[in-house]
């Protein structure tokens, strides 16, 4: 039984609260959105995020309704932003099946995920507590911001460290350090408590999209997520391991691979070429290093919490995502 499984079987009672939950929060009597129910409920992934709200609620206090109702409205909204993503993007393929905008065509993808994006809100303020939806708004504003950063970077290819991560702490850490400030409130942690709570949300995150850069760059990986590989570089997106390439190698090789990225369409050698320049070039194995090292300080902030049993489930949490292959 793999780590993820074991954990799931442990809060089977919370998920499935929280699948009853999500589905009734997409229900409409319109047939195209029942289909959008329908989609996003057989392509849930691995719950990651769920589980994190779970453990990190449970290391503090106790899990009710409002933790797993927190649950949903986090993943709802994270759902309605990669309906949008996916047409933004051209993406028609996610976890290794067809995305929305594949099946239904870009414009009833994105009144979707207008409506998720309604649905969540909805759910948040039904919790009752104005932190859970502060929590909910700032975390959309954080992911539009993301995006948009991204976006505007890889026309300029101005991108270095600081930016990097400005761009992965709005783009996906926030929404894992979300998570866990969502699961500490609900259950009424205090304010310390709530603070490192969020700062091993947002460590997590960050490694979580390392990881998925490092994907990108490895064919073999690539596959077993369902994303083709080189995504990333045929949208001409600078991440870690192509960052890390160029700090590693000299100033005309530099040239040469920023001249690929400046054409307007890259073909299949160029993204081949690229991916092997940050392979050869330590990019990969240096990002790697960088992942373990801020899961290494997720660590250390966890162990400041009392020995129980969601802070050892926690501890399992890294330790899987540092070796996850997929």
């Amino acid at each position: 039984m793999s780590f993820l499984e074991d954990i799931k079987i442990q809060v089977g009672d919370y998920l499935v609260t929280y699948d009853t939950i999500f589905k009734s929060s997409l229900e409409s009597s319109y047939p195209f959105i029942e289909k959008v129910s329908d989609h996003l409920m057989q392509n849930r992934g691995k719950q990651i995020r769920p589980l994190l709200v779970f453990i990190c609620a449970s290391m503090i206090g106790k899990l009710n309704r409002h933790t797993v109702e927190a649950a949903v409205a986090l993943e709802l909204l994270h759902n309605a932003t990669l309906l949008h993503d996916d047409v933004v993007d051209a993406t028609y393929e996610r976890r290794g099946k067809q995305a929305l905008n594949a099946v239904l065509g870009n414009k009833i993808a994105v009144l979707s995920g207008d409506f998720v994006l309604s649905r969540s809100l909805s759910l948040s303020i039904s919790i009752g507590d104005f932190r859970i939806m502060n929590v909910i708004a700032e975390l959309g504003a954080a992911l539009a911001q993301g995006e948009i950063l991204q976006l505007e970077k890889s026309k300029s290819l101005d991108i270095d460290m600081d930016v990097y991560f400005d761009v992965i702490d709005k783009k996906t850490a926030i929404l894992f350090s979300s998570c866990a400030q969502a699961a500490a409130i609900t259950v009424g942690a205090t304010d310390n408590d709530i603070e490192k709570i969020k700062e091993i949300g947002l460590l997590i995150g960050r490694a979580f999209q390392i990881k998925d850069d490092i994907f990108d760059f490895s064919p073999a990986l690539a596959q077993l997520i369902g994303k083709p590989v080189g995504n990333d570089v045929k949208e001409k997106k600078i991440t870690l391991p192509l960052l890390l390439a160029f700090k590693n190698s000299n100033a005309t090789e530099v040239e040469a691979i920023k001249l690929l990225l400046k054409k307007d369409v890259l073909s299949e050698k160029d993204i081949s070429a690229i991916i092997a320049f940050a392979d050869s070039n330590n990019g990969i194995e240096d990002s790697l290093d960088i992942m373990s090292s801020i899961l290494d300080k997720a660590v250390t902030i966890t162990n400041t919490f009392g020995n129980s049993l969601a802070k050892t489930q926690l501890l399992g949490l890294i330790a899987f995502l540092k070796d996850r292959k997929s």
